[in-house]
């Protein structure tokens, strides 16, 4: 599909922001057509501030690493789509149906003045306050039903669609916890990823 591909891996606190920051800045994205951020860590959250745990046992907030890609800040994805799919517990509740077995365990367009928070949609793998789950051996249940569904259905489903899917694809598949994916849409338009 022709995307470049940087893969950043066990960050601090500090090394964390001063990435985004400095790529948010690069001139070279003004030559792309589409922006998406994947983030897996371990995290938590109170209500709807929902952070991930950095390597030196800090926090970064997802709203702030989402901020950085505001239109004014990053000027050169403006008015360009942006995805955020974000791979981690956003608290402690657990969706467990009532049967006692072992927990998972958790874990160049011309100028037109854009809306500074627009064309994102955030994807997280769980809802407020509660936990994302994982299987030791094939990995977390979100990012499995992630690349399951998009591989099968982005040539002609479009982003808003397949995260619809991808939850219901959830909903089907883990019977004794449970697990509810949910996405904000912030003036993100139609976008598909592999249109035929």
């Amino acid at each position: 599909m022709g995307f470049k591909i940087a893969n950043h891996r066990n960050k601090s606190q500090s090394n964390m922001d001063s990435l985004i920051q400095s790529y948010c800045r690069d001139s070279s994205l003004k030559y792309a057509d589409i922006h998406i951020t994947i983030v897996m860590s371990h995290g938590g959250g109170e209500g709807n501030n929902t952070y991930i745990e950095t390597t030196d046992n800090k926090f970064v907030t997802l709203e702030s690493i989402v901020n950085e890609f505001s239109n004014e800040k990053c000027s050169y994805l403006a008015n360009k789509p942006k995805i955020f799919i974000f791979q981690c517990c956003r608290g402690k509740d657990e969706d467990v149906l009532p049967k006692k077995r072992p927990p998972p365990q958790t874990d160049a367009v011309r100028f037109i003045p854009a809306r500074n928070n627009a064309d994102m949609l955030l994807a997280y793998a769980t809802v407020p306050g509660s936990v994302s789950h994982r299987d030791v051996d094939r990995g977390t249940w979100y990012i499995q039903s992630i690349c399951k569904i998009f591989m099968e259905h982005a040539h002609d489903t479009d982003v808003e669609n397949l995260l619809k899917i991808v939850d219901t694809n959830l909903e089907k598949t883990y019977v004794e916890h449970r697990q509810t994916s949910s996405y904000e849409n912030r003036g993100f338009k139609r976008c598909f990823l592999n249109p035929i």
